[in-house]
């Protein structure tokens, strides 16, 4: 009886082991299933090409990078330069008036020195008896070339219209003071000439 109860037990315990088994295996094949499912959704070669679109993108990125980078240095290098040959043209141009500058200098120098020698020989010459000879010669020479000129006798006759027309104005201011003639006859003299105040 105890024989047959502990073969029952047995038995069923066999039983449940089977179906857990069962069950067990029943889990991991739908799990195989899922996978093998999943495994179908996404291939090796998606996902290498996948890999690939995303190395290929960031080499783009990178390049690009570079690009703008070297774009910005060739940019700022070529700004240094124009600045670097401006600042020679600068210092080239500096240089030229500089010399322009120390060669009037030196002309100025020369000719501050040629005149200060000139002054001292032309002052020594003049004060000497053959400068004072060279003078007088040359004012003597001057004045005779006026003498002769239109301008010396224009200067001459307007000298004497002047004191011909003061000498009428004084007789005429005398002979009516005197009245040795009558008033018509100093009007008479010489009715040309303009009384004082006319």
């Amino acid at each position: 009886m105890s024989k047959k109860k502990m073969n029952s037990r047995s038995l069923e315990s066999v039983a449940q082991d089977l179906d857990s088994a069962m069950m067990t295996s029943a889990v991991m094949s739908s799990q195989s299933a899922v996978d093998k499912k999943r495994k179908s959704w996404i291939s090796d070669d998606d996902i290498s090409s996948d890999v690939i679109t995303i190395s290929r993108e960031l080499q783009c990125n990178q390049q690009l990078e570079i690009t703008m980078v070297r774009e910005e240095l060739l940019k700022k290098q070529k700004e240094s330069d124009e600045k670097s040959k401006s600042s020679n043209a600068l210092r080239v141009e500096l240089d030229e008036k500089s010399k322009s500058f120390d060669v009037l200098r030196q002309e100025l120098q020369q000719l501050e020195e040629k005149y200060s020698v000139e002054l001292t020989t032309g002052e020594h010459f003049l004060n000497s008896a053959r400068g004072k000879t060279l003078l007088m010669s040359t004012g003597e020479k001057a004045i005779e070339g006026y003498r002769t000129s239109s301008a010396f006798r224009d200067d001459v006759l307007q000298q004497a219209l002047t004191i011909h027309d003061q000498v009428v104005v004084e007789c005429r201011r005398q002979l009516q003071e005197t009245k040795i003639v009558s008033e018509d006859i100093v009007r008479m003299i010489d009715s040309s000439v303009p009384e004082p105040g006319d």
